[in-house]
């Protein structure tokens, strides 16, 4: 499944399949698989909310996002 959006939110998923996501802007972005990888590339406005999991598959996520955004930027990496 191949989502893309030049609107300001997103809510995409797939059961089994890959997602990918590309997007000019974005303000609230939620991707999910249950057994494929998740693909996200796209701008992030400032207060963005980003939420993207795979139970069975990788994240890659290239995102940009104003410099002061990035400095509260907070990456984990948790066990379902």
């Amino acid at each position: 499944m191949c989502a893309w959006s030049t609107g300001r939110d997103l809510e995409a998923g797939t059961v089994s399949g890959s997602l990918v996501v590309s997007l000019d802007s974005a303000r609230s972005v939620r991707a999910r698989s249950t057994s494929g990888d998740v693909h996200f590339e796209g701008k992030l406005t400032r207060g963005a909310d980003f939420d993207a999991t795979s139970v069975s598959g990788n994240l890659k996520v290239r995102a940009s996002a104003e410099e002061a955004m990035l400095r509260g930027l907070d990456l984990q990496r948790r066990p379902l």
